[in-house]
């Protein structure tokens, strides 16, 4: 099976192989190549849709409650936590500082295939072939 879809990856397959410029950058089960990389856990925020004014105000204070690890990102915030006892407790400071009300989601998501093939390439993105 080729593909390019890692979640599909993730959950069918019991050997993958990482490729790229026709160089097999790793191999090995799913759970075996997710050792391989950085094992943080990445929080992604979402507040619910406001002014500019309220959101700048509302950024002051996600900043004041979670410190400056915190990064815009395109639809929200996110940041990563070292283990899963850190991720918690960024969740309850999250809670208890700005309240539930505000947020519109929030995801904690385990490092991925992609985030394998990110780290062993270097951050490079995937060389897609020109098919005419």
């Amino acid at each position: 099976l080729v593909t390019h879809n890692v979640i599909e990856a993730e959950r069918v397959l019991q050997q993958v192989g990482i490729i790229n410029r026709g160089r097999i950058m790793a191999l090995g089960s799913v759970g075996e190549l997710k050792e391989q990389v950085d094992q943080r856990l990445r929080i992604d925020i979402r507040l619910r849709p406001s002014s500019q004014q309220e959101r700048v105000l509302m950024e002051a204070r996600l900043h004041d409650v979670l410190g400056k690890q915190l990064q815009v990102a395109d639809e929200g915030y996110y940041m990563y936590a070292p283990n899963k006892l850190a991720a918690e407790q960024i969740v309850h400071t999250l809670l208890n500082g700005i309240g539930l009300d505000e947020v519109m989601d929030f995801r904690i998501a385990q490092p991925t295939l992609e985030d394998v093939y990110l780290q062993l390439s270097g951050g490079e993105q995937l060389v897609k072939s020109n098919v005419s």
